[in-house]
């Protein structure tokens, strides 16, 4: 036998005020078109409802105050979960739905498609698209509508009504009591205004005031709402704002245009170091071009086929013998009217005057003839290199750096 049942109550609601804040402690409560009482209790992400009071059709299917009918996450401007279908069969089916704010958060639309016909093994038979408006009932708590600055993203706002500041008068008195506001902002930034912040301070009190007045009467606390408001807001960073309201004067310490003067200069800084970096960035590729064209230009001037050292030269130079080379050498002394010694390497025909300072850096370029037997001042002979000049480039840089690559 294929059992149908059509008696069934899809029921979910979810609280979301002008922009994400959680309620801390107090749930809000909402009436459904058929009279049923609905509490939501939200902590910022989560989102939990339950029945509260049961008229109606719920009542017939065997819902009970504290049934969970709905839960869900924010998202946005908005909430999404999983609402609870009750048949009269008692079958319960959970089902997506979607909750959407109106009038300010003083009432919600819920937007399913939902189950409404099931078979005796709960099979879902049959959907219809099914939209139902809630109306808020209870009086907005503190952490619903204390004010935050511009796009309000101030998170896990709590008010404590009864809050000992522990810093006034005789300590065998009663202690006494104030007001504290503590919460979270995302967004630091947004208390760089001091006038700004403090329109949020103004604000926060001009709440706190009457929501403390009619607590403390509630639980019977003694004192006066006007005593201290003590406003902390902490951020990522650390907390941002932390003020005392006595005597009719503010007290506000604000480390939001501190942080933004030091961003400011800690911006102005890389912008200069990335600067100097870029300069020194094109000063190197300019020099990189310069030498590069130093080495083509001494290339082809004075046909040199391969770039060596003293040292090799003077260990074996017959593999370069009628070749030009280029090499890099110090001056030492002239030895003749055209010869002279470049550290060990002997350099014949050159200018007489073309190289006077003992030490002077250059690049040769030499025709290398093989090896030379010299005597020395201490009268031993020894064999050099020699090579037959053909030009050279004198370096302005140390270690010729104009002209080799670092």
């Amino acid at each position: 036998m294929n059992w149908r049942f059509r008696h069934v109550v899809p029921v979910a609601v979810a609280f979301l005020a002008a922009a994400p804040m959680p309620i801390a402690q107090e749930a809000s409560r909402w009436r459904t078109e058929v009279g049923s009482v609905l509490t939501l209790e939200d902590d910022g992400k989560r989102v939990l409802i339950r029945y509260a009071e049961v008229q109606g059709a719920a009542l017939r299917v065997g819902i009970t105050p504290g049934t969970v009918i709905f839960t869900g996450e924010r998202q946005g401007q908005g909430v999404v979960g999983k609402a609870l279908a009750v048949f009269a069969n008692g079958c319960r089916i959970d089902y997506p739905m979607q909750i959407a704010i109106h009038d300010g958060g003083s009432k919600l639309i819920t937007r399913a498609d939902a189950p409404i016909d099931v078979d005796a093994s709960c099979r879902i038979l049959q959907t219809a698209p099914r939209s139902f408006p809630w109306i808020r009932i209870s009086v907005p708590t503190a952490q619903e509508i204390l004010p935050r600055p511009d796009d309000p993203r101030v998170a896990n706002m709590k008010l404590d009504c009864a809050y000992n500041p522990g810093i006034f008068g005789n300590p065998l008195a009663p202690p006494p009591i104030a007001i504290r506001a503590r919460g979270h902002v995302v967004e630091w930034r947004d208390f760089v205004d001091g006038e700004k912040a403090q329109r949020f301070l103004d604000q926060v009190l001009s709440y706190a005031r009457p929501h403390c007045q009619a607590e403390r009467a509630e639980r019977g606390i003694r004192g006066q709402v006007h005593d201290v408001l003590h406003v902390t807001m902490d951020s990522p960073r650390g907390t941002v704002l932390d003020a005392r309201y006595s005597g009719g004067r503010w007290s506000v310490s604000n480390n939001a245009p501190r942080w933004a003067e030091h961003e400011q200069k800690e911006e102005a800084a890389r912008k200069e170091r990335e600067a100097r970096l870029a300069e020194e960035a094109r000063v190197a590729a300019e020099a990189a071009a310069k030498r590069r064209r130093n080495r083509e230009l001494f290339v082809s001037s004075q046909g040199v086929v391969a770039f060596v050292s003293v040292h090799t030269l003077r260990t074996n130079p017959f593999p370069f013998r009628d070749k030009v080379v280029g090499v890099y050498a110090s001056f030492s002394q002239m030895l003749s009217e055209t010869d002279a010694l470049f550290g060990d390497l002997l350099v014949t025909g050159l200018p007489a005057t073309e190289f006077t300072v003992a030490g002077a850096e250059v690049v040769l370029a030499v025709k290398v003839l093989g090896l030379k037997q010299m005597k020395l001042p201490m009268g031993a002979e020894v064999p050099l290199p020699q090579g037959a000049y053909l030009g050279a480039f004198k370096c302005s840089q140390p270690r010729c750096s104009d002209f080799f690559d670092p």
